[in-house]
């Protein structure tokens, strides 16, 4: 029960509160807009929205991640609490966003299963998650702290570029539900797996060896 005390608190906090109203404001003003009107035959509102509900959320995990990475290499019991936190919040976004993309599936018809998003969805949140705080280590140690807000969009563009002279789904959540990849789903669950063992598995201290 404290976990998930926690996890409330933390979707009601102003700042996460705000980032998921404007997401899911953006969201139905796509289904709004990509929803054929008159007597339209086809129903194409599927293709337009997936993409983009992934693509948010991948940069909604990574800017999240960015901002909770711990200064220090050494985290401690209260920052793994708030990242653990952070990231089941961001989960409960993917399913709190689902029903439009539910919507979207049905009415378009898509040769692409459901399932897919289903699956893949809190895959990319968790690993983009690590990839934001991986993103903000190397910042801070770098002493560039301060260019985080370029570096998480940048990562994003830089993996879509990376995928497009691949010619493949390795990386980009944008083309991701449109196109079904067994490597997608091998990359960001290997992401996923990553992320969580960062979040889970506590570093311990060295020993001081004996003079």
């Amino acid at each position: 029960m404290r976990f998930l005390d926690a996890l409330a608190a933390r979707l009601a906090r102003s700042d996460m509160l705000q980032a998921l109203t404007l997401l899911l404001a953006v969201l139905l003003v796509v289904l709004a807009f990509s929803w054929p009107g008159g007597n339209a035959l086809v129903n194409e509102a599927w293709f337009s929205l997936a993409p983009i509900r992934h693509a948010l959320l991948a940069l909604a995990a990574a800017a999240f991640g960015a901002s909770l990475a711990p200064a220090t290499a050494g985290a401690g019991v209260a920052w793994r609490h708030e990242a653990r936190v952070t990231l089941a919040a961001l989960l409960v976004w993917a399913l709190v966003t689902l029903p439009f993309e539910v919507i979207a599936h049905a009415a378009s018809y898509p040769a692409v299963s459901l399932a897919w998003g289903l699956l893949t969805a809190p895959l990319t949140v968790v690993a983009y998650y690590g990839l934001g705080a991986l993103l903000a280590r190397g910042a801070r140690a770098l002493r560039a702290a301060w260019a985080l807000p370029l570096l998480v969009p940048g990562s994003l563009v830089l993996l879509a570029w990376v995928d497009l002279q691949l010619g493949a789904t390795l990386l980009n959540p944008w083309t991701a539900p449109l196109d079904p990849s067994p490597a997608y789903l091998a990359v960001m669950g290997g992401g996923a797996i990553l992320t969580a063992m960062g979040l889970t598995l506590e570093r311990r201290p060295r020993r001081a060896e004996p003079a």
